[in-house]
């Protein structure tokens, strides 16, 4: 039988492949070698030679294009008449192989020996073409030429200096040891090196409103201007009146209307300068018409303004929109001293202050606003003495002026010219290497004085994964972030002794003794009131590349940073106010310059967390539709920008690909197709992971023009904003596969393996957990306190192991070893926050290790729960942090929760427990709650409730789960509590099942059917267990674990173990133990005493670079009555308890199930080739470069 199909095989092939013919590739210039085609067509064998040393073989399909006779190809022909299609190369006597392209997946180099390969090319039975070799040359004339290509690729353009005076040695080894160099150089930020340079002005009003402050008018640097009118003032009101001028007579006097004073009723007219005359450039008042621009009156800047004497300045009559606006030329500052007597007097605003001789000054240039004569900013005069200050402005140190500098005025040495302070703001250096001591609170000091809206913003940030190393304790007292303030909404700084302080990437201080410098677009934050005219702000962030490009010393790390950026894109048109913002695009871009020699998988966490890319692909401030329809009652579906950009565009592309980059095909009725990575279904899927982000809040130090629009920190996670539901992953299975099961983690798994606690601080609001908006600083909220003589205390106190000393609070401490409980703790299930040491208290959050739990649960391993809002649903009575506990009297109207800290929660078995025996009756279906606790009223502090969230309490009364599901075969939960409790409850406050869960919800997701067949409306159901409601199945179901192996599986199989188990050093000593049948790729774990594979059996593996422990069976969700089942989808995210903690989880699960997807080193690797420079690179190269990006090395073979 064998012989026969062979037989019918070599058959059916003569008939399309002809007898294999040998070809030589042709010299260097020589006539092209033409390939002889069969007229039948079907594909043909070729044997061809290997090119040459220095050479580059190519096989070409020539097309003549129309008009044109393929016969008269040669050599020499043009490219107007021919199209060269590359099929396939050979160079430097490598072997032959395919090229990208329409030919690349059809032709098939087959086997090679050392002198030549077999090719089999397709061949058309018709078409105005030919197959031809051509040869060109490779080699390089010396050994400059080969420096200076391999710079090219390395840098941004090599200089003739870097040629000639290379010093790494020759040939790979030097190559090897400039990467090196350039790995160990430490990396040029961009915002960092534009925050040094800025050099702008907060003026006026903007300086009560900053969240900076103005450096002080005396300092060497400080900046004065000599002109009336700045950018500051385009739109604002002003007058000219005559005044009487002692020995000039009659003069006008120009005041500019103080908007600050407007809001306080004040309307104080600042006084710029008096002139003999006011009236537009070249302009005669004596024309009819012109004469409403001309003399005393009220009037209004436009647009158009130009810093300097001679400056254009637009305006026109106050409240006249109906003309049109004319220019004058900026007057110079002349403040005459009857101006002085009436501005200074009784209370008056204006200040003066001796300033050094005219020679202590430096001319600023102005920076060209647009292309045309006047029109520019920033020029002013820049004091050099260093030592004024302390000897000669005494009265600018007067309590009273603090730091308002708006109205002072100073007198130049003995020429008594006058200049007007200009401002010039200090930002500080809040780094994460170097975060602000006190997170910024000393600005406090410089407000003018105490109303609110004169109270700047701190710059400290909360701690996020791109800083939490380095954050420290404030020595004293510190800023509190306004995400953790009493007030989330006010700018205001909260100060508290021992705040968590954090700084940022690139956030340095400005040097203001630098020539080059750069201006900002700022409002509120940074204000400079230039950006309405002014669009020159949005080419700084090119000219900040620009200059790094040219001049930086690591030219590969910002080479590999632009090819990054030129991958994970984002558009200036698509953010609000891009044209004018410079610094939140510069930090966008040094994510690829601190991360280009690390992970991939870094890169693509800080851009999904990115606040830009969040606002360009339309997904911050996404939210589930379940929280949608409960909050504003209506039906939403969450973006989907972002999680179709990320699959197409930044990680596995639209079709499966092989590891040298060519497309996976699948037979078809129209012959092979491609294989897409995946379907609108998967973009709408995952777009539920990526609901519940939103900006970090406010905050201080960095340009933006408003105040609430935070583009610089990572953006945040709202858990109660997150879907709740299963999302299956592109292979048919679950994000949360692998691991453990909430149900399976030991007791007091926070004195276990795998805990971790973050560092709050003296402020005990958690971050990671859902809080009340009123927590924080409530003296009634109880944290637990943790004794001295507790292990965990010690580890939080003493994370070195010392045994004494003084506490040294690290910011994030991992469990590594399982701890004894101490005292209190021993009643504990779970904890939230803990409070080590008392002066100042120092709190750290508890992070339970991630952990899914089962969309269906059988009834007996469920109990009803209900909170005080009289919603219901079910819960596995195992987990541990759903409920609160309730103890039961005589009485069930009123039952008493007691808790050992706020919002602790416990199982079901510990609330059994918690209830004494005499004069109760345990857990109950009870009517109301009520917290006797001396203390406050703190398990659920004071009755609080957040909209956003719900606090359960247990009940003893049944429960069970049900599936809707649709026509697609999707599947929602629904939840079927026991609700006799509503027969003694009144008509108002009936008990309903949660809008999660009820029978009407609509969050349904996708599931994976046996044999793709389901239950709907076109088969009644298919069975009697199924109710047929609204075209859509509502199914009784039950749950089955099946065991998968009965022996230990080989590596390859063990994809098919999908749930997870806890690491087995964080469970009880001698409950486990490892079997004899272990590999070395996979471990067994048995309980200890058997030795049967049972489905309590663990296995432990390797996968996507970290050891996990996964169950030996797969559960199973069974339709009552029927043979349909899906398998049980796992979810990270709790139905009960949306905690941010999990969200975390949950949104690093997707992004590791993008970049361990097979596709996403080839697709990353061929996009990384072509902006190094090779635009059609060989299957080879591309296999490589895949190989490195997964292992992380390159080692380079024969």
């Amino acid at each position: 039988m064998r012989q026969l199909l062979s037989f019918l095989y070599g058959s059916l092939l003569f008939a399309v492949c002809q007898a294999q013919e040998e070809y030589t590739c042709p010299a260097i210039g020589g006539e092209p070698v033409e390939i002889t085609i069969p007229a039948s067509g079907g594909k043909i064998s070729l044997e061809i030679a290997k090119s040459k040393k220095n050479t580059v073989c190519n096989l070409f399909r020539v097309v003549a294009k129309e008009g044109k006779d393929i016969d008269n190809f040669s050599g020499n022909s043009s490219n107007d008449n021919f199209i060269l299609e590359p099929v396939a190369r050979s160079f430097h006597k490598k072997p032959w192989q395919q090229i990208k392209g329409p030919y690349a997946t059809r032709t098939k180099v087959r086997s090679c020996n050392k002198l030549q390969c077999t090719v089999k090319i397709p061949i058309a039975r018709t078409g105005n073409y030919k197959y031809v070799l051509v040869t060109s040359g490779h080699a390089l004339k010396n050994v400059n030429e080969e420096r200076a290509r391999f710079l090219s690729q390395t840098t941004f353009g090599p200089t003739m200096t870097d040629i000639t005076d290379w010093d790494h040695g020759d040939g790979l080894t030097g190559f090897a040891n400039y990467l090196e160099k350039q790995i160990a150089m430490p990396a040029t930020l961009h915002r960092e090196y534009w925050r040094k340079h800025m050099d702008y002005a907060i003026r006026n009003e903007h300086i009560r409103e900053s969240t900076q402050v103005p450096m002080h008018p005396c300092n060497q640097y400080s900046r004065w201007r000599d002109y009336s009118f700045t950018a500051g003032d385009y739109g604002k009101e002003f007058k000219v009146e005559a005044i009487q001028v002692d020995g000039a007579g009659e003069m006008l006097m120009i005041s500019v209307l103080d908007a600050d004073t407007v809001r306080s009723g004040l309307n104080y007219y600042e006084p710029r300068t008096v002139n003999a005359t006011f009236q537009p450039f070249d302009d005669d008042c004596t024309v009819p018409g012109k004469e409403d621009y001309c003399g005393t009156g009220e009037y209004q800047t436009c647009y158009g303004f130009s810093e300097g004497i001679g400056g254009n300045i637009n305006y026109r009559p106050k409240d006249r929109l109906d003309l049109g606006c004319r220019n004058m030329r900026n007057p110079k500052i002349f403040l005459p001293a009857e101006v002085w007597s009436q501005n200074t007097a009784n209370g008056g605003h204006m200040v003066a202050v001796g300033l050094p001789a005219k020679d202590k000054f430096e001319e600023m240039p102005g920076v060209i606003a647009e292309l045309r004569p006047y029109w520019f900013v920033g020029q002013s005069l820049r004091m050099t003495v260093d030592n004024w200050s302390a000897v000669q402005c005494p009265a600018l140190l007067d309590e009273n002026l603090k730091w308002d500098f708006r109205y002072l005025t100073g007198f130049v040495g003995e020429t008594g010219e006058q200049l007007h302070y200009d401002g010039y703001a200090v930002i500080l250096e809040n780094t994460v290497e170097n975060p602000f001591s006190d997170g910024g609170l000393f600005k406090d000091d410089y407000s003018a004085d105490n109303s609110p809206d004169r109270t700047v913003t701190c710059v400290n940030s909360i701690m996020d994964f791109t800083n939490m190393d380095s954050c420290v304790l404030s020595p004293g007292d510190g800023c509190v972030p306004v995400e953790i303030s009493v007030d989330r909404w006010a700018i205001t700084n909260e100060a508290k002794e021992g705040v968590l302080v954090c700084g940022s990437h690139g956030e340095v201080a400005n040097n203001p003794g630098f020539e080059d410098k750069y201006d900002n677009n700022m409002f509120r934050m940074f204000d400079t009131g230039r950006s309405v005219f002014f669009n020159g702000f949005g080419q700084q962030k090119g000219s900040v590349w620009a200059q790094i490009a040219l001049e930086a010393d690591d030219q590969l790390r910002q080479r590999i940073a632009w090819a990054f950026s030129q991958i994970l894109v984002i558009t200036p048109y698509q953010i609000d106010e891009s044209q004018e913002l410079s610094e939140c695009f510069l930090n966008y871009h040094d994510i690829f310059v601190r991360n280009a020699f690390g992970n991939y998988r870094d890169i693509l966490k800080e851009v999904a967390y990115s606040p830009m890319m969040g606002e360009m692909l339309s997904y911050q401030e996404s939210r589930s539709g379940a929280y949608v329809e409960r909050v504003e009652e209506r039906v939403s579906r969450p973006d989907e920008n972002f999680a179709r950009e990320i699959m197409q565009l930044f990680t596995i592309g639209v079709n499966r690909l092989k590891i040298d980059g060519s497309e996976m095909k699948v037979k078809t009725d129209d012959g092979r197709s491609s294989i897409p990575t995946y379907d609108n279904s998967d973009i709408q899927n995952f777009a539920r992971a990526w609901t519940g982000l939103r900006r970090h809040a406010r905050r201080g130090n960095f340009e933006g023009r408003w105040a609430d629009r935070n583009r610089i920190n990572p953006m945040v996670v709202e858990g109660a904003r997150r879907d709740q539901f299963p999302k299956m992953d592109l292979f048919k299975n679950y994000i949360g596969d692998g691991y453990p099961e909430c149900t399976d983690l030991p007791e007091k798994q926070y004195l276990r393996i795998g805990a971790t606690y973050r560092l709050l601080g003296s402020h005990n609001f958690a971050l990671m957990h859902f809080e009340e908006w009123n927590w924080p600083n409530n003296v009634n909220l109880l944290r637990l306190s943790l004794n001295t003589t507790s292990a965990l205390y010690q580890e939080l106190c003493h994370p070195d192991g010392s045994e004494s000393g003084p506490c040294d609070f690290k910011p994030q401490v991992h469990i590594s070893s399982n701890l004894a409980c101490d005292k209190n703790e021993c009643n504990l299930d779970t904890v939230r926050v803990v409070q080590v040491g008392e002066d100042p208290p120092v709190y750290y959050e508890y992070l339970k290790p991630a952990c899914v739990e089962f969309a269906f649960e059988n009834s007996k391993k469920l109990k009803k729960i209900a909170d005080r809002r009289d919603n219901a649903m079910c819960v596995n009575k195992k987990i541990n942090d759903a409920a609160m506990p309730v103890c039961c009297g005589a009485s069930t109207t009123w039952v008493t929760s007691e808790c050992n800290y706020s919002m602790e929660r416990v199982s079901y078995k510990t609330n059994e427990e918690r209830c004494p025996v005499d004069g109760n009756i345990g857990v109950c279906s009870w009517q109301n709650v009520h917290f006797p606790n001396p203390q406050g009223q703190h398990c659920n502090f004071n009755g609080v409730y957040e909209e956003n969230y719900r606090t359960f309490h247990w009940t003893n009364e049944t429960c069970s789960i049900q599936a809707r599901v649709t026509k697609e075969g999707t599947v929602a939960i629904v939840h079927d509590p026991n609700m006799d409790i509503n027969s003694v409850l009144a008509e108002d406050n009936q008990q309903k099942v949660m809008h999660l869960v009820n029978s009407t919800n609509i969050n349904f997701f996708k599931v994976n059917w046996k044999g793709g067949e389901h239950p709907s409306a076109e088969n009644n159901c298919g069975t009697a267990e199924c109710e047929l409601v609204d075209d859509e199945c509502l199914c009784a179901v039950s749950v089955k674990r099946r065991r998968l192996f009965k022996t230990v599986p080989p590596l390859k199989f063990t994809e098919y173990l999908v749930h997870g188990a806890p690491d087995i050093a964080a469970l009880d000593d001698g409950k486990y133990t490892k079997s004899a049948d272990s590999t070395d790729d996979v471990d067994v774990y048995h309980k200890t005493g058997k030795t049967e594979y049972g489905t309590s059996t663990i296995f432990s593996v390797v996968r996507n670079e970290k050891r996990i422990f996964l169950k030996n069976y797969i559960s199973r969700v069974i339709i009552a009555g029927s043979t349909y089942e899906f398998r049980n989808p796992v979810s990270m995210m709790s139905l009960v308890n949306p905690e941010t903690r999990d969200a975390h989880y949950e949104t690093d699960a997707v992004l590791d199930h993008y970049f361990y997807h097979p596709n996403t080193p080839t697709f990353i690797a061929m996009r990384l080739i072509e902006r190094f420079g090779n635009s059609n690179p060989s299957p080879r190269y591309i296999t490589a470069v895949s190989k490195s990006f997964t292992s992380g090395k390159y080692v380079k073979t024969k």
